[in-house]
């Protein structure tokens, strides 16, 4: 997620004045694999998987939080390994996730 901040800066001195306008240019990022097939869990397991998240241009980006959105069952949660504040142009941070089914079926 970016942050971005666009701020106006007026300075003054003796009777004059300039504004200026201050602000950080957009950033993106990548996110890979787009799919993570992590076959077949029996339930009472855990399997651990990672994704990528790669700065692809603009300025640091702050990491507030990661969590995968499923729509059948809560049994995806984020692992303990510690996650990035935040990640540098051109850098790249790993974040691990936790799949642990408690019930048979497919969970997407």
């Amino acid at each position: 997620m970016n942050r971005i901040f666009l701020a106006t800066v007026s300075f003054g001195a003796m009777a004059c004045s300039s504004d200026y306008k201050v602000g950080s240019a957009a950033s993106s990022y990548t996110i890979s694999p787009d799919l993570n097939d992590l076959g077949v869990i029996s339930v009472g397991e855990t399997q651990v998987f990672t994704v990528l998240i790669s700065h692809t241009g603009g300025g640091e980006i702050d990491v507030i939080a990661a969590d995968v959105i499923n729509i059948e069952g809560d049994f995806f949660s984020r692992s303990t390994a510690p996650m990035p504040k935040a990640i540098e142009p051109d850098g790249e941070a790993a974040v691990s996730f936790e799949y642990s089914p408690e019930a048979d079926g497919y969970h997407y």
